[in-house]
């Protein structure tokens, strides 16, 4: 009877123990001092635990049939949950296939913002397993929040350019509704400048009847020739004997 009281009171006290051996994923918060193991599609980085300045692994495996560096890419944040760095390593020697190696990667004050320390870092997270073994870029997700990183940040428009584009939305949704309104149901856009541009041609018209008007009054007149079928060689030789004839009988009665 007292063993299966003791073990009645042993069991509660047993799940109120604190665990620190827990499960996390890609790109999320690992508080420090806690042991996890995190899988990607390439590695398997066993039993990891951040502490002083350091990120120990029991073992990092090669999960693909090549034979790869060992890389990763951690983020370390500060009790506000603020990325304070990154750190993007990539190994010199090699794991083969299935292979694991127990790693320890130190975190320095170079991989940390300027106004940063080791002393504020709270927790860290895997972001990748960094497949393109960068070694840079230690300080571009500062102040970002785990679900921050990554993100495009050209894609992300500050609330004064968001109200600014509301307003100028509703100000062409107005200006639009009101003009299909007015074209729709009213007279003011019908046969637009229609009566102006007949005036203009009227004008013109008039003015071009004016100058032809002139134009035949101050031409030369010219008798007109007349009307024959007779070819126009035919018609120079009689118009020659014509003359010779009129020449001859004003010689005659002179």
């Amino acid at each position: 009877m007292k063993k299966f009281l003791l073990f009645v009171l042993f069991v509660p006290l047993f799940w109120m123990m604190p665990v620190k051996a827990a499960h996390y994923e890609v790109r999320e918060l690992i508080p420090s001092d806690v042991v996890t193991t995190v899988v990607t599609q390439r590695f398997s980085y066993k039993d990891l635990m951040y502490t002083d300045g350091k990120v120990q692994f029991a073992g990092i495996k090669n999960l693909t049939y090549d034979e790869r560096p060992v890389s990763i890419s951690i983020g370390v944040f500060n009790k506000n949950k603020k990325n304070i760095g990154t750190v993007n390593f990539c190994s010199a020697d090699t794991l083969s296939s299935k292979e694991e190696r127990a790693y320890v990667i130190r975190i320095g004050e170079e991989y940390l913002g300027e106004s940063n320390t080791v002393d504020e870092i709270k927790y860290i997270a895997i972001l990748s397993d960094n497949e393109g073994c960068r070694t840079t870029g230690s300080t571009e997700n500062l102040g970002q929040t785990v679900e921050e990183i990554g993100m495009a940040k050209n894609t992300q428009i500050d609330t004064k350019t968001s109200l600014l584009l509301n307003v100028l939305l509703v100000l062409g949704g107005t200006l639009l509704a009101i003009y299909l309104y007015l074209a729709l149901f009213t007279r003011s856009y019908q046969n637009m400048d229609g009566d102006s541009v007949r005036k203009g041609y009227k004008k013109i018209n008039k003015k071009m009847k004016l100058r032809r008007e002139a134009a035949l009054r101050n031409a030369p007149k010219e008798e007109p020739k007349p009307i024959t079928d007779k070819p126009e060689e035919i018609q120079l030789q009689e118009e020659q004997a014509s003359k010779e004839t009129e020449t001859d009988l004003h010689n005659l009665y002179k």
